[in-house]
């Protein structure tokens, strides 16, 4: 499971450094990321929350190892536990919509 988390963490880690404007605030349970006032995702060990968007979100809790986060509406956890292609390109695609929704794009 290890392996997986790094895995994730990586492709997370490579995405927000393409992501324009994004701080990092770190958190008791990981480290937060924003977009000027915005909240759009938090990085905790081995899983990513995003906020996204209803109808994104609806579809991507009935995925592999996603699930509505306790954080509130348009929240959703991914926990993989695999680091296959899918489950990587899921983290990436989620995260860029995010920081999309964040930007008001």
């Amino acid at each position: 499971m290890a392996d997986v988390a790094a895995a994730v963490a990586a492709r997370v880690e490579a995405v927000v450094a393409e992501l324009p404007g994004v701080d990092r605030r770190p958190v008791a349970d990981g480290v937060e990321l924003v977009l000027g006032d915005r909240l759009f995702a938090v990085l905790a060990p081995g899983a990513v929350e995003v906020l996204l968007d209803a109808a994104v979100a609806g579809a991507a809790v009935r995925t592999p190892d996603a699930q509505s986060s306790e954080r509130g509406p348009g929240w959703v956890r991914f926990r993989p536990t695999s680091a296959d292609p899918f489950a990587l390109d899921r983290a990436e695609a989620w995260l860029r919509s995010a920081h999309r929704r964040a930007s008001g794009a």
